[in-house]
């Protein structure tokens, strides 16, 4: 019997619109990290000024919170950011996404 490959399954995930949305919510919330680590923001201060608890703000970066694009849009502000979206060629997102894989593994890997 024949085991799928990693790459099999990367491929059959990439078929479904979850793992997108997955990926865009856990690629913003990489974003909101670096800022917050760019602006010496801490969580608990964030969740200050999104008037809400640090253990909230945990469950929004960590994916297991409600992340909506009003919540998304509010972190953003309360960093000082603006949220935009883009609609772009499942093929360039999917080449983006293997980028970016890259460049974090390659980070972590220092």
């Amino acid at each position: 019997m024949d085991h799928p490959t990693f790459n099999d399954m990367y491929d059959e995930a990439a078929r479904h619109s979850d793992y997108w949305a997955e990926l865009a919510m856990l690629s913003f919330s990489e974003d909101v990290l670096e800022a917050m680590q760019a602006k010496s923001v801490t969580r608990a201060e964030l969740a200050r000024r999104l008037g809400t608890s640090p253990g909230h703000v945990t469950r929004l970066l960590s994916g297991s919170g409600n992340l909506t694009l009003a919540t998304m849009t509010r972190m953003a502000f309360a960093l000082g950011l603006e949220l935009r979206t883009s609609l772009l060629p499942r093929e360039a997102a999917q080449a983006a996404a293997v980028r970016q894989n890259a460049s974090s593994d390659a980070a972590g890997a220092v």
